[in-house]
């Protein structure tokens, strides 16, 4: 039996068809991943049909595969090991080794999938193997990630980088470090774009990516604020993932300097320092204005701030100044608002909707708050906290863990 085959007889054994399948994953995953590229994804279904009679060929059906994968609720049952999931355990066989084999842009975007699938399961290693295949296979292709252009349009296909001359080349995949910038496919785009912002969920995966040096750093900070600024935030369903692309890749320096501490000088952890401040300034001040719309990039940024300050402050590891600490509860306050509108999100609408990235992100950014400044929550704020995380759980393994890391500080 061919793969194409294959993929369809088991979309058919769980009683879904393949049109069913890819406006479930349009509709769940796509809005917080936009990995695949909606138009296009329909366009070769539909080449593929009147060319061939069939509407997958092997390496679409991988890709096929990696959707249901990453969009099926439950994943799996909750006595069953996420990681011998059997349907888990075949995709990553197809999409990562294949592409090891034979890059290409359908594989790899299968592998995002995969990668996506592994970290909201707690499956942390893994994910992180998936993810630096994922980027040397990208680098093997001549793909490169300059900076988000974060454009005024709305269509999903304006979440370019920045991929033309003169572009500054801080994340150059190619031959070296500084290579040109080429001309990269808004799917190709898409597909940077969602490995960086994956990243954001793990302390160890931004180190996959080169980190941005100081010049990129400050014009990048003005380029967002600006556009933080304009009233065309407001429009277009992918505007929010933009600035957390952005924001996930603005961290990469920080990051680095909490990992690799002895190779960072004091005036450059002063430099990165304003620079963070100055991020976490402008998104908080944002989301206060826009309704939480990019919480999700406040607290990435603003829990990278918070592990900037405890590894390098001298004296007690855990004191941050006033207005740090103003901005961690501030935080705090925006991540209980999110965890109510989940939980009302929740019961009125369907679960698979909501990012575990933003999820991850400001979950971390609590347990910062508690660890480093000491601030307690009160009973009524832990038992939001609590909900929200055990009903994200029913979705995603990754959902159970945090209650446990909040219950051993709080105690």
């Amino acid at each position: 039996m061919s793969l194409d085959a294959l993929v369809v007889q088991t979309l058919t054994a769980f009683g879904i068809s393949l049109a069913e399948l890819a406006d479930l994953h349009f509709d769940t995953v796509h809005r917080w991943l936009p990995v695949v590229d909606k138009n296009s994804f329909h366009d070769t279904h539909k080449q593929l049909r009147e060319d061939h009679g069939s509407a997958l060929d092997e390496e679409l059906a991988v890709l096929t595969l990696s959707m249901f994968l990453a969009s099926r609720v439950p994943c799996v049952k909750r006595e069953y090991p996420v990681e011998k999931s059997p349907i888990y355990r075949v995709t990553k066989r197809l999409s990562l080794i294949s592409l090891s084999e034979q890059p290409s842009l359908l594989l790899l975007q299968a592998g995002i999938l995969v990668t996506a699938y592994e970290l909201g399961h707690g499956l942390t290693r893994q994910a992180y193997l998936s993810l630096a295949t994922c980027f040397s296979v990208a680098k093997l292709m001549g793909l490169a990630y300059a900076g988000s252009v974060l454009s005024q349009g709305d269509g999903e296909g304006q979440l370019a980088v920045s991929a033309c001359a003169g572009a500054p080349s801080h994340f150059s995949i190619g031959k070296g470090h500084r290579t040109a910038i080429i001309h990269i496919s808004d799917a190709d785009n898409n597909a940077l774009c969602s490995m960086i912002a994956l990243c954001a969920i793990d302390w160890q995966a931004p180190l996959l990516i080169p980190p941005p040096d100081e010049p990129y750093v400050a014009a990048s900070l003005r380029n967002v604020t600006a556009f933080l600024k304009g009233a065309s935030f407001l429009v277009g369903p992918f505007r929010a993932f933009q600035v957390t692309v952005e924001t996930a890749f603005l961290i990469g320096s920080a990051l680095t300097y909490v990992h690799r501490r002895s190779t960072t000088s004091v005036q450059q952890c002063a430099t990165l320092d304003s620079h963070m401040q100055q991020l976490v300034q402008s998104l908080l001040h944002t989301s206060q204005r826009k309704y939480l719309r990019i919480c999700e990039a406040a607290a990435l940024a603003i829990s990278a701030l918070a592990a900037l300050r405890s590894t390098h402050s001298e004296g007690n590891a855990h004191d941050l100044d006033s207005a740090s600490a103003l901005a961690l509860r501030s935080i705090s306050n925006m991540v209980l608002d999110m965890a109510r509108i989940a939980l009302e999100s929740c019961d009125a609408h369907d679960s698979r909707q909501h990012s575990f990235i933003a999820f991850c992100t400001e979950s971390r950014a609590t347990l910062y708050v508690v660890e480093h400044l000491g601030r307690g929550l009160s009973e009524q704020e832990v038992d939001v906290l609590r909900s929200s995380t055990l009903r994200f759980g029913r979705r995603w393994a990754i959902g159970c863990i945090y209650p446990s890391h909040l219950e051993s500080l709080l105690r």
